[in-house]
């Protein structure tokens, strides 16, 4: 994967991506992490697949209520993910303005990842040819998650997804995860306490900013 697009000779925004299992809080601790940014810099926020784009939306249901084989899964999300990358994100970048993006490529890396082979894992990264300027991965215990998320409301929210999703997450940005090893633009943030979370990642974004 190559970096994300920065034009020459002027100054871009920064895309920063918050990941993590269902029920570990990420969309709140999105939403907290834009309205801190936003109070010193333009910055917007973004949702992998979004809901307010074409290809996205119907992706949404499509994976949610449709048993799909996990490499169309996968694919499907690289659309959706181009979409976004086209439509939002690249062009809020080449206007100065930081994005933060809920859900990325680390998310198909979970979810289909555990059910892909690594040849076939290693296709769908491939067609992903942007990279975040930073990841941030919330973690919390597997028993806080499955008291949150109960049965599933959905496919992807089932148990043996779900848990193949959790442990995927644990290991990326380390040497144990072959598709993330060689990546030093990964951060796990304990979100137990979202004030914290909120704060380590506001923190770690604007260090970012200001070595720039």
């Amino acid at each position: 994967m190559t970096q994300c697009i920065h034009n020459e000779g002027k100054t871009d925004g920064r895309f920063f991506v918050i990941e993590g299992i269902d029920g570990v809080g990420k969309t709140t601790i999105s939403k907290r992490v834009v309205e801190e940014l936003s109070k010193n810099n333009l910055t917007i926020a973004a949702q992998d697949p979004s809901p307010n784009l074409p290809i996205s939306s119907k992706l949404r249901y499509w994976t949610k209520n449709i048993a799909l084989n996990p490499l169309h899964q996968a694919m499907l999300f690289i659309a959706a993910r181009t979409e976004l990358l086209i439509e939002l994100v690249c062009p809020a970048i080449f206007d100065g303005v930081d994005v933060v993006c809920d859900r990325f490529y680390p998310s198909t890396i979970a979810y289909q990842g555990s059910r892909l082979s690594p040849k076939e894992m290693f296709v769908v990264l491939d067609a992903i040819d942007s990279e975040p300027d930073h990841i941030f991965i919330l973690t919390d215990t597997w028993e806080t998650i499955k008291s949150r998320v109960g049965e599933g409301r959905d496919l992807l929210e089932k148990n043996d997804i779900l848990k193949g999703a959790y442990d995927a997450y644990s290991i990326m940005g380390t040497s144990e995860c072959r598709f993330t090893r060689e990546k030093t633009n990964i951060t796990h943030i304990n979100a137990s306490c979202i004030e914290t979370a909120v704060t380590e990642i506001v923190g770690i974004i604007n260090g970012i900013k200001n070595r720039s």
